[in-house]
């Protein structure tokens, strides 16, 4: 038998203590034999008596076979009006390669859309327009050649993926007047473009990348209004743009084009002309080489900006330009080789150091726009306590104007606000000449809660006064580990006008005024705390456990079972000059119950003897209670202890000793483990 206690905090005056009391009744310790219970020769092996399990298996012979009704006859149909449409729609959606192929074949289709990934598996030419739809799938090239065999054909890209590019990359063309258009498209492989005698328009997002020939190898190159184009070229012998004496390049308005090599020969080498828009921002650059060249002397360079150019020297390693340019700029001039041996002819520009110091050969970057600015601005992102004031330079760090010169926050431009009195995460933008920057405000709050009457010598956690940790996303952290590995917690003791560290373990340590601390993200909020001397303190300590063992079972002489279980009533009461008095009262649940079975030890009695009352002061205790005999009721409370109103003052103990259970000789009993629960309950007053 066990008696498990818990004990609770004052609640209306009334303290609750309760336990769990058990008793086993064993067949195999039976003393005699029962001619009505079962007894240790009377058990039977249960197996003999439990129906075994059954399995019925329903078999489902070879002539029987299940399947779901199948539609792939309907499915092909659909695939085939797919793949291979009306003369009259012009339209085609594959997801294989033998459909791609047999509608880039058919002459009356013309818009194909992709409804998965490609791979081709074999070269071949087509001679009618066609328009490809991506739908951001990826066609795998596989090192294949599909060429456009008509002159004056018109062919666009759109929304796709090329990956393993052949250098006679997909629609190439020998024949002229051959226009490709491409939107939204990446390519990797050996080669992006080749129309040595066509023209290739890029819109929108274009990247492209090339590790064997030219990125791009075509005759007439734009890059249309408003695209984002960004070349690479790991070849080490080729230009990303050329390889062709009749090349023209135009980047127009509104553009962001980069080109990248790595060779000897110039990143970008035209035959005929090159222009940039001034609106435009633009970087070419060779990490072995010059910018740019020409195989054709007479070929005009023409660059204009409003933002100004910077140019890079060869060798160098700064990341930002040698020389600066200031805009608007707009310049041109002849180059004679598509390498540092060039020579840099008829410069012009309304800048007059354009002409003085440009020399093609020794530039290896140019570049316009955000490419050339040394504006800079460095933010931090920061966490807001809720009811917090944010102002912009909690955020701002530092800042460099397009000339590299420092800035103050009075000199940059702030776009957004934060709202310290909303939980939230806002997002701030520092902006200074052309570069900008974006931070982060956390606003989070650390909700605390008032506690109730603290007590000196009361058990204490220190984040008893913590309620919850509230997230910028609003979400809610409330468990005791969180707080123990994010929460830090500091006390101090309010001494007249001195603040006093202590830890905030023994906060209850004695009675006092203190500020308790709690610390998140580098933000606190505090709270103060009153600890008051205990004037009623209950320090009684009940049986934990009572447990009365194996008993064997027998009807000859009543049983009285005992354990060594002890306890003590030890309550402190300075409430007034003599006390205001108390009660402790007892009470059992319910008689002691089998837990398998449900029988009732029907006239089973615990019982328990109380010493003599004594009294710290050394005073007479005059109580009730003492040197008694007490038998625990079943279903109604009994008073243990009771001590008057006027006599309870100091630290009155009561001894518990002698926990015994009583069974009767002819109380009906059955082999099965017994509980039941006992409540002591002390109230304030008498």
């Amino acid at each position: 038998m066990f008696f498990r206690m818990m004990k609770m905090k004052l609640v209306k005056k009334i303290k609750v203590v309760m336990c769990i009391v058990s008793i086993v009744f064993s067949f195999y310790k039976v003393a005699i034999s029962l001619p009505y219970h079962a007894s240790a020769d009377s058990t039977t092996d249960s197996s003999e008596n439990t129906p075994s399990e059954s399995t019925t298996t329903k078999e489902i012979g070879s002539s029987e076979e299940i399947s779901e009704p199948s539609n792939s006859t309907a499915q092909s149909d659909f695939q085939s009006v797919l793949a291979v449409p009306t003369v009259a729609s012009g339209i085609a959606s594959v997801d294989n390669f033998n459909d791609f192929r047999t509608a880039l074949l058919d002459s009356t289709i013309t818009d194909i859309y992709l409804t998965g990934d490609i791979k081709l598996t074999a070269s071949f030419n087509i001679n009618s327009p066609k328009n490809i739809y991506g739908n951001d799938h990826t066609i795998d090239i596989n090192l294949q050649l599909i060429g456009v065999a008509l002159a004056y054909t018109t062919c666009s890209i759109y929304d796709v993926t090329l990956i393993n590019q052949h250098p006679y990359s997909f629609f190439w063309s020998e024949f002229p007047g051959v226009t490709i258009n491409y939107t939204n498209v990446t390519s990797s492989g050996q080669q992006f473009i080749y129309l040595p005698y066509g023209t290739a328009n890029l819109y929108e997002n274009i990247t492209a990348s090339s590790d064997t020939q030219e990125v791009c190898e075509v005759k007439e190159l734009n890059i249309r209004n408003g695209a984002n184009v960004a070349f690479n070229n790991t070849s080490n012998s080729y230009p990303v743009v050329g390889n062709n004496s009749s090349t023209v390049l135009n980047i127009e308005d509104h553009t962001t084009f980069t080109a990248q090599s790595n060779n000897p020969t110039a990143t970008i080498a035209i035959g005929q002309s090159l222009s940039i828009a001034a609106t435009s921002n633009f970087s070419i650059a060779n990490s072995r080489g010059c910018a740019l060249g020409s195989y054709y002397s007479s070929a005009p360079f023409t660059i204009a900006s409003n933002s100004g150019i910077g140019t890079w020297k060869l060798n160098g390693t700064d990341p930002l330009p040698d020389i600066g340019y200031t805009g608007p700029i707009t310049t041109s001039f002849n180059l004679t080789s598509i390498d540092i041996a060039q020579n840099t002819l008829n410069v012009t520009s309304n800048n007059s150091m354009f002409p003085k110091y440009f020399q093609s050969k020794n530039v290896r970057k140019i570049a316009s726009g955000p490419f050339t600015s040394k504006a800079q601005v460095i933010t931090k992102d920061i966490d807001l306590l809720l009811g917090e004031v944010w102002i912009p330079p909690y955020n701002f760090v530092s800042a460099t104007n397009a000339l590299g010169q420092p800035q103050t926050i009075n000199d940059v431009t702030i776009q957004g606000e934060a709202d310290g009195e909303e939980i939230g995460t806002y997002q701030i933008t520092f902006i200074c000449d052309d570069a900008e920057s974006v931070a982060t405000v956390n606003v989070f709050d650390i909700q605390l809660h008032s506690l109730p009457t603290i007590y000196a010598k009361d058990t204490w956690n220190e984040y008893d006064g913590l309620d919850c940790i509230i997230e910028s996303d609003s979400s809610s952290n409330s468990s005791l580990s969180f707080f123990e590995t994010n929460v830090s917690v500091t006390a101090q003791k309010i001494e007249g006008a001195n603040m006093i560290d202590i830890d905030p373990q023994k906060l209850t340590e004695e009675e006092g005024q203190y500020v308790l601390t709690y610390t998140y993200k580098h933000k606190s909020k505090s709270m103060n705390v009153t600890v008051e001397e205990n004037l009623f303190n209950d320090q009684s300590i009940y049986p934990s456990i009572l447990d009365f063992g194996h008993v064997a079972i027998q009807y000859t002489n009543n049983q009285l079972i005992a354990t060594n279980a002890t306890g003590k009533i030890d309550i402190t009461d300075k409430r007034s000059n003599n006390g205001d008095g108390y009660k402790v009262k007892v009470t059992q649940d319910h008689v002691l119950t089998g837990i398998s079975s449900g029988f009732q030890l029907t006239g089973s009695i615990i019982q328990f003897e109380t010493g003599t009352a004594t009294n710290s002061s050394g005073g007479a205790v005059i109580s009730t209670g003492s040197n008694q005999t007490i038998d625990i009721p079943v279903g109604q409370e009994k008073e243990v202890f009771r001590v008057d109103k006027g006599n309870s003052r100091g630290q009155i103990v009561l001894p518990l000793t002698e926990f015994k259970l009583e069974l009767p000789s002819d109380s009906p009993k059955i082999a099965d483990s017994y509980q039941a629960k006992i409540t002591w309950t002390l109230s304030e007053t008498p």
